[in-house]
This record gives structure tokens, C-alpha cells and sequence, in this order.
């Protein structure tokens, strides 16, 4: 994840933050959810050319550590 993503996440996390204390905005909130989360798996689980949170983890991550 490069500092555009990064920052990106940080945006949308705060933002996710503020959706939830609004009851009319519940759709949003569960969109922006299921993104934001959909970033912390691998991507070929999400079928994704982005790179995500777990894909830098494990990124460099010796066999015997994992």
C-alpha cells in the first residue's frame, strides 16, 4: 500500500466514522464498510489488482515466520 492509498484509507476511515453517527446515511456506512474492509484480505481473494493491507504483510514474510 503506497502513501496515495494510505491516504486514501485514512479518508475514508474518518469519514466511516462520521457516517455512523448519522442514521439516514446507513446505506453509505455499509458500503463504505465492506470496502474499507475488503482491503484488509488478500487480493486474490477479492479478485483485485489493488494491493492490499495483507498483501504488503506478507509481502516479504519468510515461510518458517508465517
Amino acid at each position: 500500500m503506497d502513501l496515495k492509498q494510505r491516504k486514501s484509507w485514512n479518508e475514508n476511515h474518518k469519514m466511516l466514522k462520521n457516517l455512523l453517527n448519522k442514521p439516514g446515511e446507513h446505506l453509505q456506512s455499509i458500503k463504505l464498510f465492506l470496502s474499507q474492509h475488503s482491503l484488509l484480505h488478500c487480493s486474490s481473494l477479492i479478485e483485485t489488482d489493488q494491493i492490499t493491507l495483507e498483501d504488503v504483510l506478507l509481502k516479504n514474510l519468510a515461510e518458517n515466520t508465517f
